[in-house]
């Protein structure tokens, strides 16, 4: 049976490489984004515009689609970002109405990708990782046993066939693949783990 996908971010820098990935592999994708004109450049998926920082916007709009997966790729990844409450809204408030959304509506499997996550916090990353971190705190609250939940961390340079080879790797492995309900791992750990795991089955 085919899965159906739910992708935040679709149209950004992995999202635009991984949606017609998935669709080459049968699975049916919605592909979410705040603007509508950008859903031009993903023809094959099922286009939905919506701002996940609008919490009550995000739930009718997603009220009519039923989804095994969701990934959450949408984020405010640059420190210098001219608004940084908009780091705050997204990361923070968004993944966590999505979170919530998610566990409501019967989704099994939760990736997310944070990026520029860093252990040397410095003034200029502060508000980017601190949000970014707080949505993996959300993530790890929210995951269950009906609802595994995984942290992808991309490191800033990464090579987006890298990372969107592991992301497809974490929505095709079994629920036995999965060895707690919450994980963090980083794109290339995710990528070389599932594919020892293809080898040996």
């Amino acid at each position: 049976m085919s899965q159906h996908v739910l992708v935040t971010g679709a149209t950004g820098r992995i999202g635009r490489v991984l949606v017609p990935a998935l669709r080459q592999r049968s699975m049916r994708v919605y592909a979410l984004a705040r603007e509508a004109s950008r859903h031009v450049a993903l023809p094959t998926a099922v286009p939905l515009d919506c701002d996940i920082t609008d919490s009550e916007a995000m739930h009718e709009t997603l009220r009519h689609i039923a989804v095994d997966t969701v990934v959450h790729l949408e984020s405010v990844t640059d420190a210098s970002h001219d608004d940084p409450d908009e780091a705050l809204r997204i990361n923070v408030l968004g993944t966590y109405g999505l979170l919530e959304w998610a566990a409501a509506s019967g989704v099994s499997r939760f990736i997310f990708t944070p990026t520029r996550i860093t252990n040397d916090i410095t003034h200029h990353d502060r508000i980017t990782d601190i949000s970014m971190r707080m949505a993996e705190r959300s993530c790890d609250l929210a995951a269950s046993e009906s609802m595994h939940v995984r942290c992808l961390r991309l490191t800033d340079p990464f090579d987006v066939d890298d990372a969107v080879d592991a992301i497809r790797h974490a929505i095709e492995a079994s629920p036995r693949q999965y060895d707690d309900a919450f994980e963090i791992t980083d794109e290339s750990a995710a990528t070389m783990a599932f594919r020892e795991v293809d080898v040996c089955s």
